[in-house]
């Protein structure tokens, strides 16, 4: 629901937009804010930026495991092309508890279209990084967070009955994606656990066995260029596992096979 809301108030202002009235469902993603449609990342805290037709959703996620507690921020942005950044038009702000996986909302601080005073701006720095400021405080005062694509997901080549689990991990001491590797059949060979690290540069996701992959985050130069597997995406949409070679699709978006009958 609460998604719901934003996406039909950033509907609203598309639609007061000069030259987009008559055709708010059609606008391209503009060329300058697809950098911005990633997932990000710092230690505890995560931002999903999602181009949704008319402008950004973007979600920032904080949660403190011990406590059981974080909180949500949403806004529904628009690609400013003169400052090159993300500008919110509408803005959400809620707190919640999460005990045995059950998530209940707390309290919402704010949930409503922004006024000139409030606007939120999203800007990628000189090294890449994403920034935050918050225009109804200081939530993202110094917060910079890394580009970690976006690979969350079971990834499978049904041929080769090869599956890949692939989840974000920055509990405890722990920060990175993990990625389980696992075939089925006759020829199936055990199970493969990596660690892995999104490299915006080559657009892949680099991974390694998970000693070499602390090592790597200790400042091992030499371990870190001992790299397992890479995954990265083809024009398609699949995924790619360079060491079999092999393209794979995300499992959710298989047809259902009970829907042929």
């Amino acid at each position: 629901m609460m998604k719901k809301i934003l996406g039909m108030i950033l509907a609203v202002m598309m639609l007061v937009l000069p030259a987009c009235a008559a055709f708010a469902d059609e606008i391209p993603e503009p060329e300058g804010g697809k950098k911005f449609d990633s997932d990000w990342a710092i230690f505890g805290m995560t931002v999903s930026i999602v181009y949704e037709e008319e402008g950004y959703r973007v979600d920032i996620r904080e949660y403190d495991p011990a406590e059981q507690k974080g909180t949500v921020w949403e806004y529904a942005c628009l690609y400013n092309g003169e400052k090159d950044v993300l500008e919110s038009v509408a803005s959400m702000k809620y707190g919640f508890t999460d005990k045995e996986g059950a998530e209940s909302v707390d309290e919402f601080e704010y949930d409503d279209i922004d006024e000139a005073n409030q606007v939120t701006v999203f800007a990628i720095d000189e090294n890449g990084m994403l920034t935050w400021k918050d225009g109804r405080g200081q939530d993202g005062a110094d917060l910079v967070f890394s580009d970690i694509g976006r690979f969350d997901g079971t990834w499978v080549n049904l041929e080769k009955n090869l599956w890949v689990e692939i989840s974000w991990n920055d509990s405890e001491d722990d920060y990175g994606y993990d990625v389980l590797i696992h075939s089925e059949g006759e020829n199936s060979t055990p199970d493969i656990v990596l660690k892995g690290l999104y490299n915006a540069e080559t657009k892949k996701l680099e991974c390694t066995d998970p000693e070499t992959y602390a090592a790597r985050f200790d400042g091992d130069t030499e371990a870190a260029a001992d790299l397992a597997e890479t995954l990265s995406f083809t024009e398609n949409g699949s995924l790619f596992l360079t060491g079999e070679s092999l393209e794979l699709v995300n499992y959710d978006l298989l047809p259902d096979e009970s829907d042929n009958g």
